[in-house]
C-alpha cells in the first residue's frame, strides 16, 4: 500500500476515533461481551499519546484510550489499526512486532505494560478469513504447534459488514 493512502486511512480514523462519542459506539459494536462487561466504557477518554516508534508509524495507526475497570482501576486501551486492502498471510507477524516493541519500551522506560487490542480492518474485495499464526506453519503437529504463540485480535473485514452498522 503506498504511503499516501496509509496516511488518508490514518487520518480517517484518528478524526473519526477522536470523538469519544464514535469511540464509544464503535467499542460497543465491536468489542466482545465478556471483555466490555470488564470495563466502563462510558469513562472512555482519548488521550495523546501513542505507543508506536518510528520505525513502525509507516505501518500502523494507534489511538490510545483511557478506561476505567469496573472496579475504578484506570488502565489504557491502545486501539491499534492495521489497515489492509488485501490478504495479508504475515499480518500477525506485524502485530506481534507492534505489541512487544511496545512492551520491551516500557520496561526499558519503567513504565507499567499496557493493554493493546488489535483490530485488524479489512477493506479489500477478496474474501479473507481472520488470521492465525499456526496458518503459518501448516507442516507441524498438534505437539509442536502448542509453541506457537497466540495473539489475539479483533479482525473487521469491512465488506461482511451490514448496512445496519
Amino acid at each position: 500500500m503506498s504511503k499516501k493512502i496509509h496516511h488518508l486511512h490514518d487520518k480517517f480514523v484518528k478524526a473519526s476515533f477522536s470523538d469519544p462519542d464514535r469511540a464509544i459506539s464503535f467499542f460497543e459494536r465491536f468489542l466482545p461481551d465478556p471483555l466490555l462487561k470488564e470495563i466502563d466504557i462510558h469513562s472512555l477518554k482519548v488521550t495523546q499519546e501513542s505507543y508506536i516508534q518510528e520505525d513502525l508509524s509507516e505501518h500502523f495507526s494507534d489511538i490510545v484510550f483511557e478506561v476505567k475497570t469496573l472496579d475504578n482501576e484506570p488502565i489504557d486501551i491502545v486501539l491499534l489499526f492495521e489497515h489492509k486492502s488485501s490478504p495479508d498471510k504475515f499480518v500477525l507477524i506485524q502485530v506481534g512486532h507492534y505489541l512487544f516493541s511496545h512492551y520491551f519500551k516500557c520496561i526499558a522506560d519503567k513504565k507499567p505494560l499496557k493493554l493493546i487490542i488489535p483490530f485488524i480492518y479489512y477493506q479489500g474485495k477478496k474474501q479473507w478469513e481472520a488470521p492465525q499464526l499456526k496458518a503459518l506453519f501448516p507442516k507441524l503437529s498438534d505437539t509442536l504447534g502448542e509453541y506457537i504463540p497466540s495473539i489475539r485480535h479483533i479482525f473487521i473485514e469491512l465488506r461482511s459488514l451490514s448496512e445496519k452498522v
